[in-house]
């Protein structure tokens, strides 16, 4: 049974899913980086499955989940709410130690009943990944980079049963080149292999893919391109 929730629209079924992946679409709500027509469908349901997985709503889940080059992502923010939203983390503290090119992010985090972790990202880190000076957020908002990166690594090695699939932050897979999902461009972004096929459907969503087929076709399986971000 359908239901419309505080967290959003909760669906039990494929079709109800689909439909609204389409009607996000329909409103032109989907990041820019989706694309449109059917590949936004695709992208848009697939990042609603995504987010369901790990407690997202849809919503939530098309703002801060992408796929790329075949790695699931989660933006910083949205992995830090939902640890802070399990109820298993016991205590967080961010900081940036030194000056210059002495500086280095500082990220102390215990969850309840472990010991307390620390995890440190330097420039010195930044510019042996080629990051430091980057154009971009790299070069606008350093520490806050610097402090992005060491909370990542903390948060997917003390909370991967919380983060699930989306072990990776899309500041990572991305390099930090960008700050939001509308920000991704298109062509990282992984398409799904096949739209639904009124093969592989039964029931209400086959007519509702009949009536549709005029004005969208389905998207031949995209080949990766580009190496490996991590």
């Amino acid at each position: 049974m359908t239901a419309l929730v505080r967290a959003g629209i909760k669906f039990d079924n494929y079709e109800t899913g689909w439909r609204l992946a389409k009607a996000i679409v329909a409103a032109n709500m989907q990041p820019k980086s989706f694309g449109t027509g059917q590949q936004a469908t695709c992208a848009c349901f697939v990042a609603m499955q995504a987010g369901a997985e790990i407690g997202l709503s849809p919503m939530q889940s098309i703002q801060n989940i992408a796929v790329i080059n075949g790695k699931p992502g989660i933006f910083g923010p949205a992995a830090l709410a939902l640890v802070e939203s399990s109820g298993k983390l016991a205590d967080l503290d961010e900081r940036v130690e030194g000056t210059g090119d002495a500086r280095a992010a500082v990220v102390t985090i215990q969850r309840k009943e472990r010991r307390v972790r620390e995890f440190r990202f330097s420039v010195a880190d930044a510019k042996r990944a080629g990051l430091w000076g980057k154009t971009g957020p790299w070069t606008q908002y350093p520490e806050r980079m610097l402090i992005a990166r060491a909370r990542g690594f903390a948060l997917r090695d003390v909370f991967p049963d919380v983060l699930l699939g989306c072990a990776h932050t899309i500041e990572e897979l991305t390099e930090g080149s960008v700050e939001s999902v509308e920000q991704l461009p298109t062509s990282i972004v992984q398409q799904a292999q096949a739209a639904p096929s009124t093969q592989a459907l039964t029931g209400g969503l086959d007519d509702f893919i009949n009536t549709t087929a005029s004005e969208e076709t389905a998207p031949a399986p995209v080949e990766e391109k580009g190496e490996e971000l991590l």
